[in-house]
């Protein structure tokens, strides 16, 4: 497994990695942390994540099994994306500023409602950005 620089974290005894390549993910093929869901998902389902954009993946492991080129998985961690929350609402005597129409802001810089027609409140709407078109420059 190729270290990324730019993508991993070093300390006296671990290293943090991220897994990038299909290769890389086999390592977590005979880990168990000793709950059936997180096997999974480690096993079966992080790397379609990242392929995904959906998660990114890291290995922990001893910083000595690193420098001689083995895999030795102490644990996985994965980051996943989620939503960001926009609320109107005002607080007097604070310095945060809040747009007026974030909806336009958001279409302006290339996010998509989730659904074209939504019930209830036109001033709040789902929207989303589709990480996959920024990847493959669309």
């Amino acid at each position: 497994m190729r270290i990324d620089e730019r993508n991993s974290f070093q300390r006296d005894k671990f290293t943090l990695a991220i897994l990038n390549d299909p290769e890389d993910f086999k390592c977590t093929k005979g880990f168990d942390c000793g709950n059936a869901d997180l096997n999974e998902f480690f096993q079966k389902d992080a790397l379609a994540h990242k392929q995904q954009l959906l998660a990114e993946t890291y290995l922990l492991q001893p910083r000595k099994a690193t420098e001689e080129d083995l895999i030795v998985p102490v644990a996985f961690i994965s980051f996943l994306n989620d939503a960001v929350l926009i609320t109107r609402e005002e607080r007097k005597g604070s310095k945060i500023k809040f747009w007026k129409h974030p909806i336009s802001f958001y279409k302006k810089n290339g996010f998509d409602f989730l659904l074209e027609d939504e019930p209830g409140d036109k001033e709040t709407r789902i929207m989303f950005f589709d990480l996959k078109r920024y990847k493959n420059g669309s």
